[in-house]
């Protein structure tokens, strides 16, 4: 199965980021540029109607209205800023064209989620049910505007996301993603919070009800998507730890789908990926690339056989959605899990804790770096483990990389610090490895490639400063002075590698000449 799929129909009819999507049935599409609302025909792949819905604010939200409505016009809930309004879409068998937008209602604080709520039992009148960023619930009239209650949750965190599921008002309930990496779930009726969804390392992003609502998945600023039950029975003392954990985006993820067959993400790494669950637990089956940086919208058809996504360079793609993820179970059969070592390896109660990196040193070994800071090689097979370095820049935070073997099958790895400085490690050898600061922040990017002498690697490494070093490192045996080079900058001191050690005796190193902004 391609990875990378090719995408069924892409727009790109705008260079401001698409902030929303909706599907309004099985072949119509709204987005939202800016304050601007458009209608897209999958069957056509064209753009057949827009208007201007928010003069002074972006459209971060599109709920249609599909339960209960008959006949050829359609009301969606459209919300952004501190603004809403709703809009009708008429539908015939030709086209869809926006009808003159009404009101626009405004409230006191930034909506962060809406949700449509059933007034009566028959169904005639509708409620919308608004998401604030201080934790607090405001319920609305949907033709008037007026507002018919308020809920504040005891906890007014402030919120960078939040979720409403529930039929009515009653049963409404409230899943709030807060800046302190937590999710309260509480409900509008009583405004206490009956669970609290513990274990992200990062603020919420983003948070998705199943349908059932016996699911929540969230997303962060930590890269990952977890899964929580929401089930009475996993749920006993209102603390609730992740049953899932999602690893695979490259950047902080910004929105996510619960789907009945599987769990949708989009990231700020330019990426949609598609999660199904199989014999070996959560795997990625479907990845797509749809611009440089930030994909920030997703959502799936009624029958959940297409998604869409709205990236950050105004593009709007749409592609079919896997049917099952027997390919990938297969291929999952042939992974080798390698489990954390034990506490006692890595110091007394410290823990290896989670990976934050890892890289193949060779075919045999793999180096691996976890946020208590130790880097751990491991030889794959076998339960030996070896710290090869602990140091506290590599707490939280780490980046590796590992190269293809040299003319004579050496292999090498480089591992990136938080203080900008870089550890190298050696294929075959046992030997502590030295750091060694080559730029004044964070190590952002790191690339190594074999080169064309022996025992020979081509480094390069990126910081906060805008710089690429391009690196050459020779490595000699026996009495020979091995020696690092750089190649497209020249360095006033340079750095010396034994055996795959080095000497570290120039704490940061000045380049003579850099490339700055090349990217």
């Amino acid at each position: 199965m391609d990875p990378l799929p090719t995408a069924g129909f892409v727009a790109t009819g705008s260079r401001l980021p698409v902030t929303a999507v909706a599907f309004l049935s099985e072949s119509v599409i709204l987005s939202a540029n800016g304050g601007l609302l458009r209608i897209h025909n999958t069957q056509s792949e064209k753009c057949v109607d827009e208007a201007t819905v928010f003069e002074h604010a972006r459209i971060y939200g599109i709920l249609p209205l599909r339960r209960g409505e008959e006949g050829p016009t359609s009301r969606v809930l459209v919300f952004g800023s501190k603004s809403w309004t709703i809009v009708s879409i008429q539908l015939d068998s030709e086209r869809a064209r926006v009808l003159p937008v009404g009101r626009i209602f405004t409230v006191v604080d930034w909506i962060k989620a809406a949700h449509w709520v059933c007034a009566d039992s028959a169904g005639a009148r509708w409620l919308v049910a608004l998401a604030m960023a201080h934790n607090q619930v405001q319920v609305c009239d949907a033709e008037t505007g007026r507002v018919v209650r308020t809920a504040q949750c005891e906890e007014r965190s402030i919120l960078y996301a939040a979720a409403l599921a529930g039929d009515t008002l009653d049963d409404l309930c409230v899943a709030a993603g807060t800046v302190f990496n937590q999710v309260l779930v509480w409900r509008v009726a009583k405004g206490l919070v009956e669970r609290r969804l513990v274990g992200h390392e990062g603020v919420i992003f983003g948070v998705s009800f199943s349908s059932d609502q016996s699911t929540l998945a969230s997303v962060s600023d930590d890269r990952t998507v977890r899964l929580w039950s929401l089930r009475p029975e996993d749920c006993l003392d209102g603390r609730v730890e992740p049953r899932d954990t999602l690893y695979g985006h490259h950047a902080r993820v910004w929105q996510c789908l619960v789907l009945e067959r599987c769990i949708v993400s989009a990231s700020e790494d330019g990426t949609c990926r598609v999660w199904q669950l199989g014999d070996c637990g959560w795997r990625t089956v479907e990845c797509w690339r749809q611009c440089k940086k930030n994909v920030w919208a997703v959502a799936a058809n009624p029958t959940q056989t297409l998604v869409v996504s709205g990236g950050g360079d105004g593009s709007l793609q749409v592609r079919p959605l896997a049917k099952d993820s027997r390919t990938v179970e297969a291929a999952d059969q042939r992974l080798v899990s390698v489990p954390l070592p034990p506490a006692e390896l890595v110091g007394a109660g410290d823990g290896a804790g989670h990976i934050r990196a890892f890289a193949l040193l060779d075919r045999n070994t793999a180096i691996i770096a976890t946020d208590s800071g130790h880097v751990l090689r491991r030889a794959i097979g076998t339960d030996r483990f070896s710290v090869s370095l602990a140091v506290p820049e590599l707490r939280s935070y780490a980046m590796a990389t590992g190269s293809a073997t040299s003319r004579d099958g050496g292999g090498l790895a480089a591992v990136g610090l938080r203080d900008g400085s870089v550890a190298i490690v050696l294929a075959g050898s046992s030997e502590k490895p030295l750091v060694s600061r080559l730029h004044s922040g964070p190590v952002e990017r790191l690339v190594i490639s074999a080169a064309c002498c022996p025992r020979s690697f081509d480094l390069f490494t990126a910081g906060p400063d805008n710089f690429v070093l391009w690196t050459r490192v020779t490595v000699l045996v026996g009495d020979q002075q091995p020696r690092w080079t750089t190649m497209a900058n020249v360095l006033e001191s340079g750095l010396d590698i034994v055996d795959g050690l080095l000497d570290n005796s120039a704490p940061l190193m000045q380049p003579l000449v850099s490339l700055a902004r090349v990217h």
